[in-house]
């Protein structure tokens, strides 16, 4: 293979990730859009790496606990958090406001290179339309609607094209693409939670169809199978303690299907059809109930000229590449996923029933990317069918100017949205926890509100409460997680009447149940909490934490008083106790993690091995 060769499918996608995603580092610091549903969304993400920089830099800790996330929660353990993934390092290196922006493009970058390798390597396409597949790619609408909308995590999905061809193309005389491939998977098993079921899905059935076409024996369905279980198990310091943490909640779930905001699926095919075409509002669009319309979790973004080049593959899919039509089947699965109870028959629900499945609050959020992945694959085929032989320069010319024109639209569009979704930054308050103060998110008139609301519930009491010595603490949990935080604020902020109101119930950070013993939170760190108190008679101590399983106390029994975190004290006098956090099942998982990447090492190192001393020449 040539040089050009090598770099051709890979470099130009690289490039084009960076050009297009280059508006949002226009102000590294921005992180509040130009309306308040979405900037929620997107510093709520912010907060966990927000503290987990803290812990690390300041306490020289994991975030084990994070005592300002919704009256105290186990971060590591926690769905949403992602502290043990590689895509943190930006954000400690640069902060959270640049650093998760830098996450974002270092994704896409790589999912862009993904899918011009995977257009090569498994699709049989020649390297300057495995370029073109994946610039289409990075390029497409798909992620700066997930940064519009506030999605951060959903943003690292682009990266995971990457890990597809490493899995793919991985075999004994590679191994180490195999343990690259492990440990792609056990990043996106510790970063992007449900998401991971609907990629390894996707993968799933890439590697059915390439059995099904003998373009994969069944070694090859067996190895990708193994390299999937080792990522698993190389994330087990993450998914151990993130099982435990669920388990204690009833796991994730979702009550009904379909859900009763079931429009956040494809209304119909044609719905489909200008999810694909259409732009995503700047300004945004809500409905009565305070969500945000539908295009907003459905949008593709990949536009005409491409579209158009995917139905001319999918006309003479049957002269293409096996992996091109196998690209086909993924994307006609995703779209009838999509369309869930909207679909003559829903192949949803059968797919809902499945642990992990049934608690997605609809299909569109997740299942789009496998839209966008294919689209631009089967663009690249069109693209390829319509330049024929590219012997005669007409035909060349005739491709050249598709290529562009098909690219110009969705790069613009896609630029336009970086450039205009961190229009501020959010200035810090004194004694807050860093700039990440959501006083400044309001809801109005003109954006809808800032995190819904209903007369039954006023949901705005749990979008901030003030507690935890002079900081802010600030609900963060997945609306599928059921969990209620315990704690109560100083003060609270009514969705309904736009204000804030002092909090009668709130007793303290620290307080006795049955006296007044002048009980101090003096320390809260990420896996720590200090407090001071005098008491007159025995009684429980509680902290205005949430109660979790794994919390010691000096030796004093800790117990769950109300959903509040409290130590029993059976003798009067003076106390000053520090109670210690630590995750069950972190050791565990640990162990397990460590055990799993020295095994796969050594794996590589002895096929490796082998293979060298099989290749050297024999000896005379």
């Amino acid at each position: 293979m040539t040089t050009r060769e090598r770099l051709l499918p890979w470099l130009p996608p690289v490039l084009a990730a960076l050009a297009v995603t280059a508006p949002l580092l226009a102000d590294p610091l921005a992180l509040v859009g130009p309306d308040s549903f979405r900037s929620f969304d997107w510093l709520e993400s912010a907060k966990l790496d927000a503290y987990t920089r803290e812990a690390l830099l300041r306490f020289g800790s994991l975030p084990r606990w994070n005592p300002l996330l919704q009256g105290g929660l186990p971060q590591l353990a926690h769905p949403s958090d992602g502290s043990l993934s590689p895509f943190v390092l930006p954000s400690l290196l640069l902060g959270p406001a640049a650093g998760m922006k830098v996450s974002v493009i270092l994704a896409l970058a790589m999912g862009a290179a993904g899918v011009g390798l995977l257009a090569r390597d498994r699709c049989g396409l020649p390297p300057v339309y495995a370029a073109f597949a994946g610039s289409a790619y990075a390029v497409a609408g798909w992620v700066p609607t997930r940064v519009m909308i506030g999605y951060y995590e959903s943003c690292l999905y682009a990266g995971f094209p990457l890990v597809a061809w490493l899995l793919l193309t991985a075999d004994r005389r590679r191994p180490a693409r195999a343990v690259l491939a492990a440990a792609g998977v056990a990043v996106a098993a510790i970063q992007l939670h449900l998401g991971l079921l609907v990629l390894l899905l996707l993968l799933g059935v890439l590697l059915a169809m390439g059995w099904i076409q003998r373009t994969l024996t069944s070694r090859g369905v067996g190895l990708a199978a193994g390299i999937v279980a080792a990522g698993g198990a190389l994330a087990a310091i993450k998914l151990v303690p993130m099982a435990i943490y669920l388990r204690g909640l009833g796991f994730r779930q979702v009550g009904a299907y379909p859900e009763p905001w079931g429009d956040q699926w494809y209304a119909s095919p044609l719905h489909l059809l200008t999810s694909v075409l259409e732009a995503v509002p700047l300004v945004s669009e809500y409905k009565g109930d305070g969500m945000p319309v539908q295009t907003d979790f459905g949008h593709v973004g990949l536009g005409v000229p491409l579209l158009l080049l995917m139905l001319l593959a999918a006309v003479r899919l049957h002269r293409l590449h096996p992996g091109l039509r196998s690209t086909f089947v993924v994307g006609l699965l995703c779209a009838w996923l999509c369309l869930g109870p909207n679909a003559g028959i829903d192949a949803f629900h059968a797919l809902w029933q499945l642990p992990g499945f049934h608690s997605m609050r609809g299909s569109v959020r997740y299942l789009s990317y496998g839209l966008v992945w294919a689209g631009c694959l089967l663009a690249a085929g069109g693209l390829y069918v319509l330049s024929g032989d590219g012997r005669r320069p007409w035909v060349r010319g005739l491709g050249v100017a598709v290529a562009v024109v098909a690219l110009a639209w969705p790069a613009w569009e896609s630029g336009r949205r970086y450039a205009l979704a961190f229009t501020a930054p959010v200035p810090a308050a004194p004694g807050a926890d860093g700039p990440f103060v959501q006083d400044e998110i309001v809801a109005s008139g003109e954006s809808g509100h800032a995190r819904g609301g209903s007369p039954e519930r006023d949901e705005g009491n749990l979008l901030i409460y003030r507690n935890l010595l002079a900081g802010i603490g600030t609900i963060y949990a997945p609306p599928d997680l059921p969990a209620d935080p315990a704690p109560v604020g100083r003060r609270i902020y009514s969705v309904a009447e736009l204000a804030w109101s002092d909090n009668a119930a709130y007793r303290g950070e620290a307080f006795c149940v049955g006296h007044d013993c002048g009980a101090r939170l003096v320390e809260a760190g990420p896996g720590t909490l200090r407090v001071t108190a005098v008491l007159e008679r025995a009684d429980t101590l509680c902290l205005n934490q949430t109660f979790q399983p794994g919390w010691t106390a000096d030796g004093e029994p800790v117990v769950d008083h109300g959903g509040l975190l409290a130590v029993d004290l059976a003798r009067p006098g003076p106390v000053d106790l520090t109670l210690r956090y630590r995750a069950p099942g972190f050791a565990a998982g640990a162990v397990l993690s460590g055990s799993t990447l020295a095994a796969l090492l050594a794996a590589s190192w002895l096929v490796r091995r082998r293979s060298l001393a099989s290749a050297a020449p024999p000896a005379v």
